[in-house]
């Protein structure tokens, strides 16, 4: 932009882009992008001819630029990973399976997991993956999102964006049925106990996000939860008669499957998000999301008792500002979290052109 207030657009947009700076010297503009993650450093013209200056296997980003042409550069390094413990080894064990394992189900008996990779070994698109907890290979369910564990554990429930609704793959042989939702724009979905049926946060035409529940067969989802609501995870009670949701403004929904007015979780503070139901329904497990170690607790949400249930953090906490979320089993016996870790090397680079 000139002194003028005249604009002119040099790039376009889209991809992931940080840092900003002139490079006197060649009388650029020198910027960090890449079409995900994996930034490289970059050069444009004030006629809009861009090149490459640097690239490399990590995520650059252009932090300054001296008068002399000496140039500051943050090289960092991004990975999701996943860990899990169980009745049987107490002692937390690394699940995570490519650079991006971001935990969605576990099973009731704790037993397998089902996760989502989608960072660069996933080649930027969203995979998903079932896993058994005694570290045996992943099997990869395919290019679906947000997959859970059916309660027999013999399949899953998935977003397919393709194909624009919900899908449920078997989890050895088996057929592939697909749930149609035209007209919906799904976020995260989540199995009835019964399986016959599925609630999904998620919103259609001029409405805005919604808590929805689905009887499979039986046509078009009804809303159970007023619009306004985030896109948490839903986890439905043990009897099936409620499903959470978590209001823009912080409060947790318990939202009657069958349709009613939706009861206020109590005991719950705010930032907290309910990640599981205790086996007799009576307890929620919460836990913020922004703290380490996490505080997961224990909350009665009828009455507001709460009690810390455990202390979660990763064996190396540095680079971690949060867990990205946790799901724990029924009996309260076995737990599968992940979290993202963001390590930086800062780099004096001098002589590029």
């Amino acid at each position: 932009m000139d002194l003028a207030g005249q604009a002119k657009t040099l790039t376009v947009s889209g991809g992931s882009a940080w840092g900003l700076f002139w490079m006197p010297a060649a009388n650029e503009i020198w910027f960090t992008k890449g079409p995900g993650a994996k930034r490289e450093l970059r050069a444009v013209t004030l006629a809009g001819a861009q090149r490459i200056v640097l690239a490399q296997t990590g995520a650059l980003t252009l932090e300054d630029i001296s008068s002399s042409g000496r140039v500051l550069l943050n090289s960092t390094s991004q990975h999701m990973r996943m860990r899990f413990a169980g009745l049987a080894n107490k002692t937390e064990r690394d699940l995570s399976w490519l650079d991006w394992s971001l935990v969605s189900s576990i099973s009731a008996d704790g037993i397998a997991v089902a996760f989502m990779e989608g960072g660069e070994a996933a080649g930027g698109k969203l995979m998903s993956y079932y896993r058994k907890t005694d570290g045996s290979l992943a099997v990869k369910l395919g290019n679906v999102a947000w997959p859970s564990l059916s309660p027999d554990g013999n399949s899953v429930l998935a977003i397919d964006e393709a194909a624009g609704g919900a899908v449920i793959l078997p989890i050895g042989p088996g057929e592939t049925r697909r749930v149609p939702l035209p007209g919906f724009t799904i976020n995260i979905v989540e199995w009835l106990p019964d399986a016959r049926g599925f609630v999904f946060i998620g919103k259609e035409a001029g409405h805005g996000l919604r808590l929805y529940a689905l009887a499979l067969g039986d046509g078009k989802p009804r809303a159970i939860s007023q619009e306004g609501v985030v896109s948490a995870y839903p986890v439905v009670s043990p009897d099936g008669k409620f499903a959470t949701a978590v209001h823009s403004l912080g409060q947790v929904m318990l939202c009657p499957v069958k349709g009613g007015d939706a009861l206020i979780g109590q005991g719950i503070q705010a930032g907290e998000r309910p990640y599981a139901w205790s086996a007799d329904g009576t307890v929620l497990y919460v836990m913020s999301r922004v703290t380490i170690p996490a505080q997961v607790y224990r909350v009665n949400w009828s009455t507001g008792r709460r009690e810390l249930w455990k202390q979660v953090t990763p064996p190396d906490s540095a680079g971690v500002t949060g867990i990205s979320g946790i799901r724990i089993t029924p009996d309260g016996n076995s737990y599968a979290y992940s979290f993202r870790q963001t390590l930086s090397q800062l780099h004096l680079v001098e002589g590029l052109r």
